[in-house]
């Protein structure tokens, strides 16, 4: 599973003293990220790593320790499909600003977002219903800059093959060679703060000084 991380250094509320940034907590869908002070507080146990903050946060200040939205999109465009699933590429669809709905839009001649797996989704209908606004914002804009295709929703529930492919007993025992060691190392660091059930809120030390200059 994802963990949520947070550079307290690019936070705009750490930038400036009157933000009163909220986009981050706001699109949680669920309650993760709370701003108890000065800078979010976010409670890994609640996180279920669908980067929906990631996308709105403007300063780019937060990240999924296993998602790149800057790698996903150029090895998005060198698919040769034009859809965008939890399934296939992103954690979420949540995960996709209207700036990225519009430029990979643009860029691919059409995009459509797989919507299959969200009626079993826990968050299916918040995400939904965010992504609503975000894709007619994006198809607004698009079509005032004149290109022809749109963003749209399809119900293809998208499933990779791999996913139905028997696995081997032997892979179970793989997971204890000596190359595999430092990260289950890194794995099982990650799983005891996800199991962190409380919100831990990010500090500016003389850590952040170089990077907030």
């Amino acid at each position: 599973m994802s963990l949520l991380e947070l550079s307290p250094a690019r936070c705009v509320r750490a930038l400036s003293v009157n933000s009163e940034c909220s986009h981050c907590s706001d699109s949680c869908p669920t309650s993760a990220i709370t701003l108890l002070g000065r800078l979010p507080a976010i409670n890994q146990s609640l996180c279920v790593g669908c980067a929906g903050c990631v996308a709105v946060c403007p300063s780019e200040a937060l990240a999924l320790d296993d998602f790149n939205p800057s790698e996903f999109f150029f090895s998005f465009l060198n698919d040769d499909e034009s859809v965008v699933s939890c399934q296939k590429n992103v954690p979420c669809i949540a995960a996709l600003s209207v700036e990225h709905l519009i430029s990979l839009c643009s860029l691919k001649k059409g995009l459509v977002l797989d919507i299959g797996h969200c009626g079993s989704c826990d968050i299916g209908s918040y995400v939904l219903e965010m992504m609503e606004e975000r894709i007619q914002s994006a198809n607004y804009l698009l079509e005032a800059i004149e290109v022809e295709k749109s963003v749209v929703c399809e119900e293809r529930a998208y499933r990779s093959p791999e996913a139905d492919e028997p696995k081997d007993r032997r892979d179970f025992f793989k997971t204890f060679h000596l190359r595999r060691i430092a990260k289950a190392k890194h794995d099982f660091e990650k799983e005891v703060q996800r199991s962190t059930d409380e919100f831990i809120e990010a500090s500016i030390d003389s850590s952040h000084t170089k990077e907030l200059r």
